[in-house]
């Protein structure tokens, strides 16, 4: 399963929403969920980004989450 990179904005105040949901991502017994945090860092143009690694079906499970500011990547 191929693996991306793909960055979520927060509010700083959110980062434990954020943790917990990676978390019960991982709870599931389905790999294709999986999601590591790499890092992070404070983007002084928008909001505290997490530079997350996981499948595309990861990544989409970020797409409608309330706390999810922005969501970006760079790859096909």
């Amino acid at each position: 399963m191929k693996k991306i990179t793909f960055y979520v904005g927060i509010d700083p105040t959110d980062e434990q929403l954020l943790r917990d949901f990676v978390y019960s991502l991982n709870e599931d017994a389905d790999e294709k969920y999986f999601a590591s945090i790499e890092g992070s860092f404070d983007d002084p143009h928008g909001y505290y980004e997490f530079i997350i690694r996981g499948s595309w079906k990861c990544y989409e499970c970020f797409q409608d989450r309330s706390f999810v500011k922005s969501l970006k990547h760079y790859e096909d």
